[in-house]
């Protein structure tokens, strides 16, 4: 089946939803459709991949308040905030490595816990001076 007809697929089945469904079977309907979408576009493989994603957990962290607080940032402001902080840090990770000219950019996952114990350190090193 083609990403196309898979999309088209997607459109149908919610066209078909009904108006007003339980809250909670809807809200499991829209991510259930949500993340056909994105497996028929190609993204659903990149956001649950470790490989290519280092911030994973807190991804789905944050999806998951959004989803059982009915989409309110504020009250998941935390989680949010969190998985920004995750991905503005392995960002400045890759564009460290980028610019020593080491490859792969995005350490593998084995390495990154490594990588952000020195990080940490780095850190306590410059609070305690």
């Amino acid at each position: 089946m083609t990403a196309r007809s898979q999309t088209e697929k997607v459109k149908e089945e919610l066209r078909e939803m009904p108006v007003n469904p339980d809250k909670e079977k809807a809200r499991e309907e829209r991510r259930r459709v949500s993340e056909e979408k994105k497996l028929a576009q190609g993204k659903l493989v990149k956001l649950n991949n470790t490989e290519s994603n280092p911030c994973v957990t807190e991804h789905e962290l944050s999806f998951k308040c959004m989803s059982n607080n009915e989409y309110d940032k504020e009250i998941c402001r935390d989680y949010l905030d969190n998985y920004n902080m995750c991905r503005s840090f392995w960002n400045s990770v890759r564009k460290d490595r980028r610019e020593r000219s080491i490859y792969p950019e995005l350490p593998p996952p084995e390495e990154r816990d490594k990588i952000k114990a020195e990080f940490f350190q780095r850190i306590r090193s410059n609070l305690g001076k």
